[in-house]
This record gives C-alpha cells, sequence and structure tokens, in this order.
C-alpha cells in the first residue's frame, strides 16, 4: 500500500491566548481624543468664556481643558433654555457619540482582523478527516489493490470499483449485529485469501 499524508494539523500561532493590549490601549487613547474634542469644541462655541473654568494648558492663545470637562458642562447647561446653549450642548453630544463610534468601530475592526490573521491555515483545526475522493483512493492504493481485505467500494459514474487493503496495518471492522459484516468483509476476503487465516 502506499504511503499516505498524515492527518493535517494547525500550527499554533505564537500569539494565540495573548490579550492585545495595543488594540485595548490605542482605543483608549482614541476615546480620550474624542472626549478632548468634544470639550474643545463645546469651549469655542461658548469663546472660551471664564465660566467654564480654568484651563489646563494653552497651545499659545487657545486654551486646552481637561478632557472630561464636557462632562461637568453637559449637567450644567443642559437645562438652559437659550437656544444657542441648548444647540451647542446637543451638537457636542452628537459629536461625542460620532467619534466614539469610529473608536469603538476601529478596535473592533482591529480585533476582527487579528482574529482573522491568528485563524489563518487553521481550516484543520477540528482535524482533517474527510470522505476520500478518487485521487485519495488511488494516491493510497486502495483503489487499485488485487489483493487484501475488502474494505469498501467507489463508484465513479456506472462502475463500481471494491476498495482492497493490502497493507500492514489494522482492521477494524465494528458494525451492529446482522448488518452485513460476514457477507460484505469477511467472506469476500477469505475467498480471496492467498496466506494462512485464523479464524
Amino acid at each position: 500500500m502506499a504511503n499516505q499524508l498524515p492527518y493535517l494539523t494547525p500550527d499554533l500561532p505564537k500569539d494565540f491566548g495573548r490579550f492585545r493590549w495595543l488594540g485595548i490601549f490605542a482605543g483608549f487613547v482614541g476615546l480620550v481624543l474624542a472626549s478632548e474634542v468634544t470639550t474643545q469644541f463645546i469651549a469655542m462655541r461658548f469663546f472660551y468664556s471664564p465660566a467654564l473654568g480654568v484651563p489646563v494648558a494653552r497651545y499659545g492663545k487657545l486654551p486646552i481643558y481637561k478632557p472630561w470637562e464636557w462632562a461637568g458642562w453637559l449637567l450644567r447647561y443642559s437645562s438652559s433654555r437659550v437656544p444657542y446653549v441648548h444647540q451647542t450642548i446637543t451638537t457636542a453630544l452628537c459629536v461625542l457619540v460620532t467619534l466614539a463610534a469610529v473608536v469603538v468601530f476601529a478596535v473592533l475592526y482591529s480585533n476582527f482582523r487579528s482574529s482573522g490573521k491568528l485563524m489563518a491555515g487553521g481550516e484543520h483545526i477540528h482535524g482533517s478527516a474527510r470522505f476520500a475522493t478518487k485521487d485519495d483512493l488511488e494516491r493510497s492504493g486502495i483503489l487499485t489493490a488485487k489483493k487484501g481485505v475488502y474494505i469498501g467500494a467507489f463508484r465513479d459514474g456506472k462502475y463500481d470499483h471494491y476498495l482492497r487493503h493490502n497493507g500492514p496495518e489494522h482492521i477494524l471492522a465494528f458494525a451492529p449485529t446482522r448488518s452485513g459484516k460476514g457477507v460484505g468483509i469477511v467472506i469476500p476476503s477469505l475467498l480471496g485469501w492467498d496466506q494462512s487465516t485464523i479464524v
């Protein structure tokens, strides 16, 4: 019997099970930037009024506020009935939600791509056993063997080709009582057997 290819097993990825700290950190930085943009947007709309509080830094003449300042301003001015203030708060919330959604989507997409790369070449993750094709049978030699144990048949169009195993490997026929083990395997094999047999 010709040598068969061994069952294929996937290579264990080097980063299997590794926590993706880089993606989490990038997402955190993105959310902080989104929060900072929202804060600066509100400050710009309010013309950097002293009522907003003391900025944490300055970039030239531009005051820079803490990224989370928008939350306090939202609580303070969300109940205002001044149309300009109400519009500013509403727009700021839209900006924050949009930017946060973009960041979350980017992190999830990056995670998805990383998972895809992790599973690349893992089509045999649950084993590679499958029904044999004609090429498999020819390569293994059981399609063209003229002697040995009958182990099955292969239908090629209108014709059935008996499959016979003539190698050193062991064979186990496992099936319920009166399912055809004797008449389908044992007797045909014994009729064509040319060596000693213990039955």
